[in-house]
């Protein structure tokens, strides 16, 4: 069953057509650390296992989720992915100071947090007392 935006009414089902259509065709080239190729049934699939990690931790629709990521892939997935699992995707600047990224997440109300340590490393302290449902953390924290 091809899922689309008309059908669903919700931006995260963008490329589904094109994963159904063209599988193998080139979705997105990160560059991040050395390339990587996703086509889009590879990113389709990726989206929808960040959804499913949302839903399994009970976050549902209306709820937010903080991402801190810098520019990769993972970016794409976790924004697409909240969406949907019916969440509403919070990005975080990864550039803004301590005081500024923590009125952002206060202001936001989380119920989960998918970030990048060493994009925003002041995020993981900020949150380190918010009850959140879903922490994904993507590589190692800074040293």
């Amino acid at each position: 069953m091809e899922r689309s935006p008309a059908a669903t009414g919700n931006l995260a089902y963008w490329l589904s057509p094109w994963a159904a259509r063209e599988p193998e065709r080139v979705a997105l080239i990160d560059l991040a650390e050395g390339e990587r190729v996703l086509t889009y049934s590879a990113l389709d699939e990726r989206i929808d296992r960040v959804a499913g990690l949302l839903r399994d931790a009970g976050i549902g629709p209306g709820e937010r989720v903080l991402v801190a990521i810098g520019n990769r892939a993972e970016f794409i997935e976790a924004m697409f992915g909240a969406m949907r699992a019916g969440a509403v995707p919070v990005p975080l600047n990864t550039r803004l100071g301590a005081t500024q990224l923590a009125h952002c997440i206060a202001d936001a109300e989380p119920a989960g947090a998918i970030l990048e340590p060493a994009a925003a490393p002041a995020v993981l302290g900020l949150l380190e007392d918010r009850p959140l449902r879903l922490r994904l953390a993507l590589g190692e924290p800074p040293p």
